[in-house]
């Protein structure tokens, strides 16, 4: 396994913000950054959601903005963390030079606590771990055999060890895409299976990586409990389970009667709900108060639990045979004295 660790964007960008601030911005080295690898790994990865002409817009008009009129919901999500890079621009360009510190014995022991919380055997390709400041609005991601992570919510989390998790959490991901690959048909698998399957990715990835504790489900490692989760998203989130179960448990059933039939029935309820990060008292355009959403939580309880109940393997063996989840789920909650969660 080779590890490849790239920042070299993120001091330009720092540049063209500088010089954005002063009102000197050279466009055309804009522009030449932007057609960086590392960026078109980007933009290969939103899959047209953030183009290239549109960030140029975005950046370079950033300051005549008004935030009830940005429509590109990456850019409004995202224009947060922006204000708080330009508000901060000296901070950035001390902190930057950490990057330095991150090095490949870090990230190969981050893979080797991913690989806790992975099948026996699995192993890894050559990974590259990509750090810019970042066009669109996730914090970490993965994209074939890239790790990306944005500059300015790294700094603005301000935490090196919650860093760590992160790090960890996405090298998870990489796995699991490649496993889902492996033993998934997306094209066979039920509505009411890919519903389960949606939870299981971010579910999973807090459970081995950030070591979440929930309500069904408990911390596994002697370490600290949330690691690298934002203190008051989780917080909410565990307190406002009771209303989210019983949301999941309305929406399984919309599914088995078939008011929910097919795929893009199951998308919406994830994407409206589930991967929402605005809590129930928000205006849609405010910006978002919840660092990580619900398939994030809800994901550590559903399959957690059948780890606390029955060990990794019972886990992975679930995955491979999805028809099965209703029962090993069921039968692992009543295990831990949790009979009323069962669906």
């Amino acid at each position: 396994m080779n590890i490849n660790v790239r920042y070299e964007t993120v001091y330009e960008m720092l540049e063209l913000c500088k010089q954005l601030k002063e009102d000197r911005l050279d466009l055309k080295r804009l522009e030449k950054l932007l057609e960086h690898e590392d960026y078109q790994v980007e933009f290969a990865r939103y899959k047209g959601r953030v183009s290239k002409e549109e960030f140029i817009d975005f950046f370079s008009n950033f300051f005549k903005l008004n935030y009830d009129e940005i429509t590109n919901d990456d850019f409004k999500a995202h224009y947060q963390n922006y204000t708080y890079l330009f508000e901060n621009l000296e901070l950035y360009e001390k902190e930057c030079e950490k990057l330095k510190d991150y090095t490949e014995e870090m990230f190969i022991e981050q893979t080797k606590k991913a690989l806790l919380g992975l099948p026996k055997g699995f192993e890894y390709g050559d990974l590259n771990f990509i750090f810019t400041i970042s066009i669109g609005m996730s914090f970490g991601w993965v994209h074939e055999n890239n790790s990306h992570f944005d500059v300015i919510q790294l700094i603005k989390m301000n935490t090196l060890e919650g860093f760590k998790s992160s790090l960890a959490h996405e090298i998870h991901h990489i796995a699991m895409n490649r496993i889902f690959d492996d033993v998934l048909d997306f094209e066979k698998i039920s509505p009411e299976e890919l519903f389960y399957v949606y939870f299981s990715g971010e579910g999973l990835a807090v459970k081995y990586c950030n070591n979440a504790e929930g309500n069904l489900s408990k911390s596994i490692y002697d370490e600290q409990k949330n690691i690298g989760l934002d203190e008051y998203t989780w917080e909410y989130l565990n307190n406002d389970f009771e209303d989210t179960f019983n949301t999941f448990k309305n929406q399984v059933n919309m599914i088995r009667s078939r008011e929910i039939k097919d795929t893009g029935g199951v998308q919406n309820l994830i994407g409206q709900y589930w991967m929402n990060f605005h809590t129930p008292e928000q205006d849609k355009n405010e910006p978002p108060k919840l660092m990580q959403c619900r398939l994030y939580s809800f994901g550590n309880e559903l399959w957690g639990v059948i780890h606390d109940a029955f060990g990794k393997e019972k886990v992975f063996e679930t995955i491979r045979n999805l028809k099965e989840f209703p029962k090993v789920y069921n039968d692992s909650v009543k295990k831990i004295g949790k009979e009323a969660y069962m669906i």
